[in-house]
């Protein structure tokens, strides 16, 4: 796993960057690896043959505060990563927050510095998701009296009055009747 300085520095300059300690692995058939939130991987692979990757975000919970700095530095800067942050990222961290939030209220075994620590990084997100969002172009618009929904980025904002509320709000079955 990287330190932060080290992940910090290949932020800047992804493309480029050659610190750091550098590891390889040749993974023989049928062995498997797990890397941690914010490990920095490029996998190679072997033109012939057959090759089965999975991939993807799987918090942990004594690390979900590295997850949480994690989504934030891909907003940020999107060049890290390959996937598509305004279309999927909103929802990890929602799904996340959701958990959090539940496990908390049911069995409170969570370091409360902990919980406190990752929903002040939601909020966060939540700004660079809007502001990324927001540079979008709308994907459609339903109005509704004063109120106006705009998809963009695939993400629904309500706007009221011509004011923006900061807070992404969600509508399932949201029409103009």
């Amino acid at each position: 796993m990287p330190t932060k300085q080290e992940l910090n520095d290949w932020i800047r300059d992804p493309q480029g960057y050659t610190g750091g300690r550098w590891k390889y692995v040749v993974l023989r058939p049928g062995r498997t690896t797990f890397l941690t939130s914010a490990t920095i991987h490029y996998a190679p692979r072997l033109p012939k043959g057959q090759t089965l990757m999975a991939g993807g975000h799987i918090p942990q919970w004594p690390n979900i505060e590295r997850w949480m700095e994690t989504m934030i530095a891909q907003m940020k800067n999107p060049d890290t990563t390959n996937e598509d942050m305004e279309l999927t990222a909103g929802k990890y961290v929602k799904a996340v927050a959701d958990l959090i939030h539940d496990r908390d209220k049911s069995i409170g075994d969570l370091d409360k510095e902990t919980a406190r620590e990752f929903f002040e990084n939601v909020k966060v997100f939540q700004t660079l998701h809007w502001e990324s969002a927001a540079k979008s172009s709308p994907q459609g618009i339903i109005c509704q009296g004063k109120s106006l929904l705009l998809r963009l980025g695939g993400s629904p904002f309500l706007v009221r009055e011509g004011r923006t509320d900061s807070k992404v709000v969600e509508f399932d079955n949201f029409s103009a009747s």
